[in-house]
C-alpha cells in the first residue's frame, strides 16, 4: 500500500483560507482520521489529496512521487485512489453487483474475473444475498456497504472517506464504525477518513489528526490525543471536558480565576507563571466523596439527566465561578438543588495553555 505526505499544504477560496499549512505523513497501510469542526479544512484537505483541487502552496506526495503542487496536479483517475462520499453516490438503476463492478470496467478487468472479484467482495461485506437488488431496496447501512465494496474491489492504494456515516441513524453509525475498521484490518489499505464525530475517529483510526482553523494541531493515537491533549481546543473537541481558567503558579499548583487553588498533574515548564486552563473530564469528578484527593469543591446540582447507563450532572461551583459537568453512575440518586461535594484526583487535572 501507499504512503501519503502532505507538506506545507495551503488552499484559499478568495480571501478565505481553508487550509493554512498542513503537514501530515500517513504511513503505508495506516488509517488516519482527520477530525475537526465544520470549516476547519478537513474536507478541503481530502479533496486536495484526491486531486479535485489544486494547492496554492505545498506538495502532496504518494510513495515519494509528487502528485500535487501549485500548477501541477495529477488528475484523480491517475492517482490509484478510491473515494467514498457522504451521499454514497450509488447508481439507482443498477443492481448491487453492477454498482460494485462499475470501476472494474475502467481497469480493463475481463467479465469472468470481474464476476469473481465482485462475488468475493460482496461476501466480505456480507451482501452476497443482495447482489440482484437495487439501492432503493436496501437500508442505509446496506447502501454504505455497497459503496465500500465498490471502492475496495478496484484494489486502490489509498482509500478516502468523506464523512461516510453522516446520513445514517445513530445505531447504524455505531455498527458501521466497527465494519469500516474490520474491512481496514482485512485489506490494509492506506486510509484517510474525514469526520467531525470523535466516536467515529476513536473507533476506526490508528491515529487521529485534529484540525483547527486549517491546520493539524495535534496527531496521535486515539488514547494519546484523548488523554494528553495539547490544548484546550483538543481537550474540548475530543470528548467532553471542564475547562477552568486561571494562573499556573507552579509545576503542580494552579489558582482558578477566583483564587481557588487546584492541585494538578505536573504542568509543562513553559506554562509556569502564565495564564492557563485546567482540563478535568466529567468522569474524573466524583460526587459526594467522604474522603478523597486534595481537590474538593462544594456546589449545588443545577441539572440531573438520566442516560440509562449513567447520570450527567451540571453542578454550580461558586468557588470556581462556573459550573462543572459530572458523569456518575445512576445510583445513588442526587436531586436538582441538592448540595454536593466534588473531588478530583490531581493526576486527572491537566494544565493546558490558554487559547
Amino acid at each position: 500500500m501507499a504512503s501519503v505526505d502532505l507538506r506545507g499544504l495551503r488552499k484559499a477560496f478568495g480571501s478565505v483560507g481553508a487550509v493554512a499549512g498542513v503537514d501530515l505523513a500517513v504511513r503505508s497501510s495506516e488509517f488516519v482520521a482527520l477530525l475537526g469542526p465544520s470549516g476547519c479544512g478537513k474536507t478541503t484537505t481530502l479533496r486536495l489529496v484526491a486531486g479535485f483541487l489544486a494547492p496554492d502552496e505545498g506538495e502532496i506526495r504518494v510513495d515519494g512521487r509528487v502528485l500535487s503542487a501549485p500548477g501541477r496536479v495529477v488528475p484523480p483517475e491517475r492517482r490509484g485512489m478510491a473515494m467514498i462520499f457522504q451521499s454514497f453516490a450509488l447508481w439507482p438503476h443498477k443492481t448491487v453487483a453492477d454498482n460494485v463492478s462499475y470501476g472494474l470496467k475502467f481497469k480493463g478487468v475481463d467479465r469472468a474475473e470481474a464476476g469473481r472479484r465482485v462475488e468475493a467482495m460482496l461476501r466480505t461485506v456480507k451482501l452476497e444475498a443482495f447482489a440482484d437488488r437495487y439501492p432503493g431496496e436496501l437500508s442505509g447501512g446496506q447502501q454504505q456497504r455497497v459503496a465500500l465494496a465498490r471502492a475496495l474491489v478496484v484494489e486502490p492504494g489509498i482509500l478516502l472517506l468523506d464523512e461516510p456515516l453522516s446520513n445514517l441513524d445513530a445505531n447504524l453509525r455505531e455498527e458501521m464504525r466497527f465494519e469500516i475498521r474490520r474491512l481496514h484490518e482485512a485489506f490494509g489499505i492506506t486510509t484517510l477518513y474525514v469526520t467531525h464525530d470523535q466516536a467515529e475517529a476513536i473507533a476506526t483510526a490508528d491515529r487521529i489528526a485534529v484540525m483547527h482553523r486549517g491546520r493539524v494541531v495535534q496527531i496521535g493515537s486515539p488514547q494519546e490525543v484523548y488523554d494528553r491533549p495539547h490544548s484546550a481546543f483538543v481537550a474540548a473537541f475530543l470528548g467532553r471536558t471542564n475547562l477552568i481558567p486561571g494562573w499556573v503558579e507552579g509545576p503542580e499548583a494552579f489558582h482558578a480565576t477566583r483564587g481557588t487553588p487546584v492541585r494538578t498533574a505536573p504542568a509543562p515548564a513553559h506554562l509556569v507563571g502564565q495564564a492557563g486552563v485546567v482540563s478535568i473530564r466529567p468522569h474524573h469528578l466524583r460526587l459526594q466523596a467522604e474522603a478523597g484527593p486534595p481537590n474538593r469543591f462544594e456546589g449545588k446540582v443545577l441539572r440531573a439527566t438520566y442516560f440509562g447507563e449513567g447520570m450527567d450532572f451540571l453542578v454550580d461551583v461558586p468557588s470556581l465561578g462556573q459550573s462543572l459537568r459530572v458523569s456518575a453512575p445512576p445510583t445513588p440518586q442526587v436531586a436538582v438543588g441538592e448540595p454536593v461535594t466534588l473531588t478530583a484526583d490531581p493526576i486527572h487535572c491537566l494544565v493546558l495553555p490558554e487559547e
